[in-house]
């Protein structure tokens, strides 16, 4: 059975002694070059594709990622998300992106439940730091401390397991690892980045970090951390088109409240994912967290009638 380059190298990793050894995951899965990016503490949160074949790994993954996804949402129209084109090209790379869509937004919308809250977003730090740099701002805007506290143990929790599995020499061979990964995606993917070049990143990083912190200060958590993630994926040093995947329950979320800045949030997702559909999703995110123009209407999590 077929199973996705990408997904490939986060199921190699596993797999082999030295996770970050390009030499050692291109013995097991072949030539060509394989590169692995993650953190140590990725490792500790997937450590069950340990015991699984690839193909048992990849429909395992497939299945849990698209059921966590389609039920963060809690409403009937959760299948949609999977039809969005940056989850479909997520999906058919195995990609994290559709994970950390669902950890982000059920986060954002559990505030009421501060440690599951806090929890979620330190297991979505583990897997894919960059995404979630600007949250920080919308936990201070919020003055959220239980769910800091509980993210920063709950990283400091995995940090500790990836250290005692794999030895404290892995995170040198970790950051040891960065520079030729960013080397070989400038070179392949370029043109598929989400991130702005140069020091253009600083502007969305800025911006963001003042709307995340603005949203959280007037009680909007979860267009706050819509800001938060597109304008971090926008000056990330490595977001690509399947990281907007992140994006996708927001935007659908934003959508059903029937306001016309939540539909513009969908219809931006409904685009092939760039840096301006990004941008786009990103700016009417910004015009509901700040109550812009007229109040809309109120952004909470989406239950079901039955619910």
């Amino acid at each position: 059975m077929w199973a996705p380059p990408d997904f490939n190298v986060l199921w190699a990793a596993h797999h082999v002694d030295a996770p970050y050894d390009t030499a050692a995951l291109e013995g097991l899965l072949g030539r060509g070059l394989k590169l692995f990016s993650y953190p140590p503490t990725f490792l500790v949160v997937t450590f069950p594709l340990n015991w699984l074949s690839i193909q048992a790994a990849y429909l395992c993954w497939m299945a849990l990622s698209s059921a966590l996804l389609v039920t963060s949402i809690r409403h009937a129209a959760g299948p949609v998300l999977l039809f969005l084109p940056a989850v479909f090209i997520a999906g058919l790379l195995g990609q994290t992106s559709i994970v950390m869509g669902a950890l982000l937004f059920v986060a954002a919308t559990t505030f009421n439940r501060p440690i599951i809250a806090g929890v979620l977003l330190g297991i979505a730090a583990c897997i894919k730091p960059q995404i979630g740099v600007l949250v920080p701002f919308l936990l201070l805007g919020a003055r959220q401390w239980i769910p800091i506290a509980a993210a920063l143990a709950t990283v400091a929790f995995l940090s500790l397991a990836a250290t005692l599995t794999y030895g404290p020499g892995i995170w040198m061979d970790w950051l040891r690892s960065l520079p030729e990964f960013m080397r070989a995606n400038d070179a392949a993917l370029s043109a598929r980045y989400l991130a702005l070049p140069g020091l253009w990143k600083a502007a969305p990083l800025a911006l963001g970090a003042l709307l995340a912190w603005t949203a959280g200060r007037r009680g909007n958590p979860q267009s706050g951390m819509a800001i938060a993630v597109a304008t971090g994926l926008l000056g990330s040093m490595h977001a690509l088109d399947y990281d907007a995947a992140a994006l996708a329950p927001f935007a659908v979320a934003a959508a059903l409240t029937l306001d016309w800045r939540g539909l513009g949030c969908g219809l931006a997702m409904l685009f092939p994912p760039t840096a301006w559909s990004v941008a786009i999703f990103a700016g009417f995110a910004s015009l509901l967290a700040t109550n812009a123009l007229n109040p809309p209407r109120k952004l909470a999590p989406i239950r079901s009638p039955d619910d």
